[in-house]
């Protein structure tokens, strides 16, 4: 029942006064997702090697999609798995870290993946995924 034919409902009934209406909300540290998020970081603090994987995934994707260059698309991935963690995550510490803020080192990656986002990116199927497969392997 809508909020609007209940109060056409109490108005009916003589009703007047004004009608408080109580909605429960979910403890959002309640629900599934916030369970499987809270594992997924718990496993990033236990493991630094696994947040640096998660870490370079997100600066890549950010790179790849012509957000700026290594360094800084770095810089933004340690501060959002910094933000997401409440601070339990900090990708600055590990060992790799350090050189991906040095631009030198980048081995002229920034040349060859830098610029815009490709046309076909996102189309689906991806056009990589359009072409005939080599061999087809069954697993019985």
């Amino acid at each position: 029942m809508t909020i609007e034919a209940l109060i056409d409902q109490l108005s009916n009934l003589g009703q007047t006064r004004p009608i408080v209406v109580t909605v429960e909300v979910p403890d959002a540290k309640k629900l599934p997702i916030v369970d499987s998020l809270e594992s997924i970081i718990a496993a990033m603090v236990n493991d630094p090697d696994y947040a640096w994987g998660w870490h370079c995934n997100i600066a890549m994707a950010a790179h790849d999609s012509g957000a700026g260059p290594h360094d800084a698309c770095n810089r933004g991935a340690a501060l959002f798995l910094n933000l997401l963690s409440d601070g339990r995550v900090d990708t600055t510490t590990h060992p790799a870290y350090a050189q991906t803020q040095d631009s030198k080192s980048q081995d002229g990656q920034e040349a060859k993946s830098s610029g815009s986002y490709p046309e076909n990116a996102g189309s689906s199927p991806a056009p990589a995924t359009t072409q005939k497969p080599v061999a087809t392997i069954t697993l019985t």
